[in-house]
């Protein structure tokens, strides 16, 4: 499941020729444009992982406050796993690491 959310995270827009919307946009227009385009990312973040990981349902992205590392970006991802005819429920922490790899754990 990390690796998954992990390469669709880091992928970008135009990158996979088949499905032109999969992964995110260019994360140097996010840095960018404010504000605006945080919320902008956050909800690409939340569609793409509803398009293209069916094991999770009831997305939901949450962009963290900065704190003490103002020049990180993080993100909480929480959904529910369904798999094996169960559900349950899952938690994620992204960042955006300075390399503008997004590293996903648990």
């Amino acid at each position: 499941m990390l690796r998954n959310l992990e390469r669709l995270l880091n992928s970008r827009h135009g990158s996979a020729p088949t499905c032109p919307d999969y992964g995110i946009p260019s994360l140097e227009d996010v840095m960018h444009g404010g504000s605006d385009s945080l919320r902008d990312l956050t909800a690409e973040i939340k569609r793409s992982i509803e398009n293209y990981e069916p094991r999770l349902r009831n997305v939901r992205v949450r962009l963290v406050p900065k704190g003490e590392e103002a020049m990180l970006l993080r993100f909480d991802i929480t959904a529910e796993l369904i798999g094996g005819g169960r559900r349950s429920r899952v938690h994620f922490e992204t960042r955006i690491e300075s390399s503008g790899r997004m590293s996903v754990r648990e």
